[in-house]
């Protein structure tokens, strides 16, 4: 399946409740943005908040391989603080597990021959 194939849950479309748990951690929601790259997740949004700072949110609905990678993710978020996104929270609701990481602004790394951001990737390696 190719990344357009994938069809993501919407922020709206989670049952009340398990938008509720989210907002038990990060506060009133005001809007969210859907994030439609990639495909280890069923829910990638910004969430922007009353309180002003916006949370990534990525969501797996039932036991399976990727759910695992997502709870590896919250581990390796402790391993490297100060070099990948905190985690805000995480929950299991449901058949959801749900992560919200800091939300950092920025754009994924050109890895091309001859990309100018192949000297930051490599001095953070």
């Amino acid at each position: 399946m190719s990344e357009q194939d994938t069809v993501k849950t919407r922020w709206a479309e989670l049952p009340e409740h398990v938008r509720g748990v989210v907002a038990d951690h990060i506060g009133q929601v005001l809007a969210a943005t859907e994030i439609t790259q990639g495909v280890a997740s069923d829910l990638s949004t910004v969430l922007h908040t009353a309180a002003g700072a916006d949370v990534f949110i990525k969501g797996v609905r039932g036991v399976s391989l990727r759910m695992r990678w997502l709870r590896n993710e919250i581990t390796a978020g402790a391993l490297a603080a100060g070099i990948a996104p905190a985690v805000v929270f995480h929950a299991d609701t449901d058949d959801w597990l749900l992560v919200g990481f800091e939300h950092l602004k920025g754009r994924t790394a050109s890895l091309a021959p001859e990309s100018h951001d192949l000297q930051a990737v490599a001095a953070v390696l």
